[in-house]
């Protein structure tokens, strides 16, 4: 069996702080970067020991979020989890670093379901008053509030195509995966 790449996310933090995790890289190309964490026992995160999370970097200008969508061990959807960012970039093989701009949001499955038995999406963004306060500090550029508006807008009138975005990346990853790892044990 084909043993699976290493990916280091590499987050900067406002106010210049690092912080750096290790993954399992399943996809790299120009336009996007995927990984896969799975849980260990006694993790940081709460999460409990064997449920794993996918981390979608989107890359380019445009690029306003990364995003973990989150399963229970059993695979069950648990939430997605985004973050706003100034930029995601892929600065070698397995290395993916993004520039964090302190808002975040949590999107969960409502209990209930809308018309033809659509899933209902809870999204709650945590971290607004850490925005406004960098804001009226003069910490964040135009440019970085621009990036939080266009996050804040993805998440909050284009939410289906978001989450669509992340689950056909995921997708992707996991077929070109599993064309590399059959190869391989060819």
């Amino acid at each position: 069996m084909a043993l699976r790449r290493a990916l280091t996310e590499v987050k900067h933090k406002a106010g210049g702080a690092r912080q750096s995790f290790s993954l399992e890289l399943w996809r790299q190309t120009p336009e996007v970067v995927v990984g896969r964490w799975a849980a260990p026992e006694d993790n940081p995160y709460g999460l409990a020991a064997g449920s794993f999370s996918w981390g979608v970097w989107p890359l380019g200008a445009d690029a306003t979020w990364a995003a973990y969508r989150i399963h229970e061990a059993d695979g069950r959807l648990k939430s997605y989890r985004f973050d706003a960012v100034a930029k995601n970039k892929a600065t070698a093989e397995g290395v993916v670093e993004f520039w964090d701009l302190l808002l975040d949001a949590k999107v969960k499955p409502s209990q209930s379901t809308g018309t033809a038995g659509a899933t209902q999406w809870i999204v709650a963004f945590e971290d607004a008053d850490e925005v406004k306060a960098a804001i009226e500090a003069g910490e964040l550029t135009d440019t970085e509030q621009s990036c939080i508006a266009r996050f804040r807008h993805a998440l909050e009138f284009d939410l289906d195509a978001t989450l669509a975005r992340v689950d056909r990346e995921i997708a992707d990853a996991e077929f070109h995966e599993s064309e590399r790892t059959r190869d391989l044990d060819a």
